[in-house]
């Protein structure tokens, strides 16, 4: 009886998991397949033209809050892009694509960010919940698959209002580059997962 109730409860918690990541990472064309070849490299960058941040064009946001705000962005990028996506991505990719940042390579992924909500370490503090309002960075946003060897867009991804941490106040309530960088951290382990699981 505890081995069967054991089982269930496993497969309760995988269904979920797989529930979790349709519900973050869904595909909009192309084969998410692609992604799929170990020994394969692509480059990789975030795009932040179109994003809107907290209701605002993200020039706009970064100017209303000051110039330091505008002066420290390209580096808070390079940080979360570096230190979070990448290694993460790595970390997940025995059966993936490995991500590099610059040489020859055959594919290159691109984010396109379009929206972000970069948190709140108030939130994160004194709300006294593990609801999705304690603080924690939301990101949505379209990821292009390009074929170098014919500059073709061989799969687009759709990443639905994702949020890296909403249980683990004392990570949100951290700086909002390392809230950024854990959102994309988990970004970047669900589109792996994503594209194994669709070889299942």
């Amino acid at each position: 009886m505890m081995k069967k109730l054991l089982l269930l409860t496993l497969a309760l918690v995988m269904a979920m998991s797989m529930s979790a990541k349709k519900k973050y990472i869904t595909l909009q064309s192309g084969d998410v397949q692609v992604l799929n070849q170990p020994g394969k490299t692509a480059l990789y960058e975030f795009d932040y033209s179109k994003t809107i941040c907290e209701g605002k064009p993200l020039e706009q946001y970064l100017k209303d809050r000051g110039e330091e705000n505008v002066r420290d962005w390209p580096g808070e990028c390079i940080e979360t892009q570096d230190n979070y996506f990448m290694p993460r991505w790595n970390d997940e990719s025995k059966m993936n694509i490995s991500l590099i940042k610059e040489g020859k390579a055959d594919y290159k992924i691109v984010v396109h960010v379009t929206d972000l909500d970069l948190g709140s370490t108030a939130a994160a503090m004194f709300i006294p919940s593990f609801s999705r309002k304690t603080g924690a960075c939301e990101v949505s946003a379209t990821v292009d698959v390009i074929d170098l060897s014919n500059n073709q867009t061989v799969c687009v991804l759709n990443v639905n209002k994702l949020r890296g941490v909403n249980m683990r106040a004392f990570e949100v309530a951290s700086s909002e580059t390392r809230r950024r960088g854990l959102t994309y951290k988990k970004m970047a382990q669900l589109i792996c997962e994503f594209a194994q699981e669709s070889n299942k």
